[in-house]
């Protein structure tokens, strides 16, 4: 099979694949297509678990570091980041008028101070 699918024929080949109407053809496409999917995702072992509650609290609330920063510390993306605060309940902005960059200003400031 070449190094490229035609997305028309994979649409096709799920259309009769879901009628029950698949050839051999189709379902060695929806093969191909599916080894390819497979061999460029993460395997399951091999993804970032949750970092949990703690971590993240502490990392974003208390060091005042972003989503995007936490995020290259870990290895993963912001949307990673923010879907793991939205499942733990961590609430990802501060109230209005206390902007993060305010804030990690000022504790730096305090943190130099001593």
């Amino acid at each position: 099979m070449s190094t490229s699918i035609d997305r028309a024929a994979v649409r096709a080949a799920v259309v009769r694949a879901r009628e029950g109407a698949a050839t051999p053809a189709d379902r060695e496409l929806l093969c191909a297509v599916a080894e390819r999917w497979l061999a460029r995702s993460a395997p399951l072992d091999e993804r970032m678990p949750n970092p949990g509650y703690a971590y993240l609290h502490r990392a974003y609330h208390v060091e005042l570091k972003t989503q995007a920063q936490i995020a290259d510390e870990l290895g993963v993306g912001t949307h990673q980041v923010a879907k793991w605060m939205r499942e733990l309940g961590i609430p990802a902005s501060q109230p209005r008028g206390t902007g993060r960059a305010r804030a990690a200003a000022a504790a730096r400031e305090q943190s130099e101070a001593r």
